[in-house]
Parts: C-alpha cells; sequence; structure tokens
C-alpha cells in the first residue's frame, strides 16, 4: 500500500494559510537570511511566507526523480506550493514594500540561496522536537494538513518515535475533515498498521477513492483481487485498477493489463493486456517493463521477437529488485510447469534442503500466502541461506505474513549483506536511511547502499541519488562506484 514520502509534508504545510499565520518562520539554509528573520528586521507575514515557500521550492525543482511516482510527486508539489508563481509574487512584493530595504534583501538572499544549501535546510529546522512542536500547535488547531504531516511522522518515525495509535489518530482527525490524502493514508494503517481492521480499511480507501485519489484507487482494486476485508470480486479490481490506469499509474496499468492477460474480471485479451504493460513500461515502470518483456518472448498479443523482450529485460533489471518475484509470476501465465516445480521443491524442502525451503517460499508468496511464506523463509534462513534471509527481513520490514517487527528486519537484512548479497545490503541501507530498527544513520545508509549498487542494483543507487538530492549525501558516493557501473 502506499503512502506519500517524508518530503511532501513540509510542502502540504507551508501551503496552508494556518502554517503560514501560526508558525515562527523555518530556518532557512542561508546563514546570513537565517540570522535575518530572527533579528530585529521583523519583516512582515507575507514576506516571511513567500521566503519559506521559496525554500521548500528549491529543494523540489532541484529535486531528480528516481521513479514515476516520485516523479509525479515533484510535480504536484510544485503545483501546489505554486513554485511557477515565484516571480510574479516576489515582483508584487517588491512593489509593495518598495521602500523596505531588509525585505527586498531578504528576498534578494531567498533567491541567491545556492541548491547545495538549501538541500541542507530545506526550510526545515534540524531540532527534531521544534520541528514537530510547529507541526503540532498548527494541528492541535484544527488544520488538517498539519494533522496529516504529524499522522505521517508518527506512522514512519520521522522526528519522532514511531507511533503507529499516534499515527492513525492524527490521520482520523484529517481524514473526518475530507483531506483525501489522510483518508487513504488511514486506510493503510488499518490495513498494514499494528491495529489492523481490513473492513476499515476498506471504507477508507473507498471513500479516497471515490474523490479520485490514484493512491487509493489502487488500494481498493488490490483489496477486491485479492478479497481483504471485502468478498472478492475481480469485475470490481479492473474498474478500479481501470480508473487509476486512466489517471496515469503505472502500477494500476501493469494490473489492469495482468487481469486481461490471466482474463480475471474481464474477457481474456492478450492484445489489450500488451497496450496496457506498454504503457505501464513507457513510464519506468518495472513490473510492466517484465510483462512486456514476457509477451514479446512467447509472442502473446504481438508478433515473437527476442530482441525487444531482451530489451525491455534489460530495462527492467535496471529496476527495482521485485523484478525476480515478478518473473516468476509472470512464467506462471504462461508455462504449464508451476505444480511440477512446486512438487520438487516440496520434496526438497521436507528433507531439510535450504535452496528448496526458499523455493518453496517463493511459490507461497506468489500465491499470496504469505504465512506460509515466511515460515519456509525462516527455515531456509536459519540455514544460513542469503536469499532466504533478505526475503525474511522484507517480509518483517513490511509486516507480510508476520508481525512487523524492524528490530528482526534490520537482523536478518545483516545477515544477507554479511554475505554479500545485495537484497540485504539495499534493504539494511532503506533501515540506516529510516531509522527503523537502528539509530538513523546516513552515513550507514550511503555505506551499504554503495555496497548494493556495486553489484549493479540500480535501485541502490536510486537511493543515493535520492539521499544526495535531499541533502543526506553529499555526490562522493559516486566515485566509490566502480567505473563500468551501469547505475551511474
Amino acid at each position: 500500500m502506499k503512502n506519500l514520502a517524508p518530503a511532501l509534508l513540509l510542502a502540504l504545510c507551508l501551503a496552508s494559510p494556518a502554517f503560514a499565520q501560526d508558525i515562527a518562520p523555518v530556518a532557512p539554509a542561508n546563514q546570513e537570511l537565517s540570522a535575518r528573520l530572527a533579528g530585529d528586521d521583523h519583516l512582515p507575514n507575507d514576506v516571511r511566507a513567500f521566503i519559506d515557500r521559496r525554500m521548500v521550492c528549491n529543494h523540489w525543482q532541484g529535486e531528480e526523480p528516481f521513479t514515476t511516482d516520485h516523479k509525479r510527486e515533484i510535480s504536484a508539489a510544485v503545483r501546489d506550493l505554486g513554485c511557477r508563481r515565484l516571480e510574479k509574487d516576489e515582483k508584487a512584493l517588491r512593489r509593495k514594500y518598495r521602500g523596505a530595504g531588509p525585505v527586498r534583501k531578504a528576498l534578494t538572499d531567498a533567491k541567491d540561496a545556492i541548491p547545495g544549501d538549501a538541500a541542507k535546510g530545506r526550510g526545515m529546522a534540524q531540532d527534531d522536537a521544534q520541528i514537530v512542536a510547529w507541526f503540532r500547535k498548527v494541528a492541535e488547531k484544527g488544520d488538517a494538513n498539519a494533522q496529516f504531516s504529524l499522522g505521517h511522522m508518527y506512522e514512519i518515525g520521522i522526528h519522532v518515535p514511531r507511533d503507529h495509535v499516534q499515527a492513525a489518530m492524527w490521520y482520523r482527525k484529517a481524514a473526518d475533515q475530507e483531506l483525501v490524502l489522510a483518508q487513504n493514508s488511514l486506510g493503510v494503517m488499518y490495513m498494514d498498521g499494528d491495529t489492523k481492521d481490513d473492513a476499515q480499511a476498506v471504507a477508507w480507501f473507498r471513500k479516497a477513492a471515490d474523490q479520485g485519489n490514484v493512491d487509493a484507487q489502487n488500494n481498493l482494486a488490490k483489496c477486491y483481487e485479492e478479497g481483504t476485508g471485502v468478498a472478492r470480486d475481480d469485475a470490481q479490481a479492473v474498474a478500479w485498477y481501470r480508473k487509476a490506469a486512466e489517471q496515469g499509474s503505472a502500477k494500476a496499468q501493469d494490473r489492469l493489463g495482468m487481469m486481461y492477460l490471466k482474463g480475471r474480471g474481464v474477457a481474456r485479451d492478450d492484445a489489450q493486456a500488451v497496450a496496457w504493460f506498454r504503457k505501464a513500461a513507457d513510464q519506468g515502470y518495472t513490473g510492466g517493463q517484465i510483462s512486456l518483456a514476457f509477451m514479446y518472448t512467447y509472442g502473446r498479443g504481438v508478433a515473437r521477437n527476442k530482441t525487444l523482450a531482451a530489451a525491455w529485460q534489460r530495462k527492467a533489471s535496471e529496476n527495482e529488485r521485485q523484478e525476480m518475484l515478478l518473473l516468476a509470476n509472470l512464467l506462471g501465465a504462461f508455462e504449464p510447469r508451476p505444480r511440477a516445480q512446486a512438487v520438487s521443491c516440496r520434496k526438497a524442502a521436507d528433507q531439510g534442503d535450504a535452496e528448496g525451503q526458499e523455493c518453496l517460499g517463493d511459490i507461497y508468496t506468489l500465491r499470496r500466502n504469505n504465512a506460509r511464506a515466511a515460515a519456509w523463509y525462516a527455515k531456509a534462513a536459519k540455514q544460513g541461506a542469503a536469499g532466504a534471509q533478505w526475503k525474511l527481513g522484507d517480509m518483517y520490514k513490511d509486516g507480510r505474513g508476520v508481525a512487523r517487527d524492524d528490530a528482526q528486519a534490520v537482523a536478518w537484512f545483516r545477515k544477507a549483506a554479511d554475505q554479500g548479497d545485495l537484497g540485504g545490503q539495499s534493504g539494511l541501507g532503506e533501515m540506516y536511511r529510516d531509522g527503523r530498527g537502528v539509530k538513523r544513520n546516513d552515513a550507514q545508509a550511503v555505506e551499504w547502499f554503495v555496497k548494493a549498487a556495486n553489484q549493479d542494483h540500480c535501485h541502490a543507487a536510486a537511493q543515493l541519488r535520492r539521499m544526495e538530492a535531499s541533502g543526506r549525501s553529499n555526490s562522493n558516493w559516486k566515485e566509490q562506484l566502480r567505473r563500468d557501473n551501469p547505475c551511474k
């Protein structure tokens, strides 16, 4: 299930009038400007709000999109903040305060703040307690955007210890005010959080989906596809995937293609499957690229073309690590061998073979039986199978088949990483980056991402670029990659 990245939180609150009026100005990166804002010049509120907005826009406009969803997130933030109106708005302020030298100087300093400096501050103070206090003050006055932002902090442990009870409470406050983002996030909490209630999750997904929220439409479609919190209904799943797909969601486009491929909720139609896979693939979505590669491999909906199949497979290999499971999932749609494979894996697993146990875990994962998958991964992981160790860690990280447990996720990621497994290395990097199960440590995150990237794991390289763009890493990581690394 999908939630917004933390970097959007400040943008949402700065877009709120209450935030601009009631909160002391966020410390900008430029030190001279920071002193001026905190000093005796007493800048007017509209100037302070504009400078805050300028700083956040510097962040978003300088950020490099690393996925289609991230690109959409950047575009939404730039639009909602009115970043393209900055020059026009600044001219209006300069006219309004024509004779006020301190105002004109502050506006110039904000404009001249270089992106590198802005990345370190991004309009955010460095003290966690101060940041939380700002958001809480506005949230308690009833501002829905601030309530949503505070809920997200508690959900993923940014600036505060993770607390899903607090997260759900603040999400509900915002959701009750019809904030669509909060409604979807509250649904995610009920679906994947510590207090699980699938029926409540579906209800909140539906509220947001009915208002056109793409993530909620995807989440609701998945619930219907899997029969989670609602009776399984492939036709409803198709309908909601289609709504999201028509809004440009690559994930929904890939899933809709899969429904056509398997004839679930619609008549089986390979040509339609190819059309939707291509839409997702053209957006850089790994699932769509792999799906399209297999269609060309087997000549389903298109003429068989191994060259094009290989080309799409190469594109997919540059993306996220879910490629392995997606490949196996698609293989099940094309080849008549999964049952024979399962029997072979079961025999080996029952004899204590770690490879067979991991194989059986993969099969149960593809069948969406996460509890059994986790059990078999655990057996293989305890025997030292690195692949099973990172998969088990991933399940603990997301709470799939087991109770969510960040400490266990870190432990299994570390075991896999210490054996050189790129999934474990990347997973451990994510835990250090997000401060989950370990104290947040950007240096450690970079170190583990670099290890994975040097094994051509381009997802890890994308995380490094994201950290650099958000001011949490410099560009030195690129020098640590080997010269022929395709992820540079």
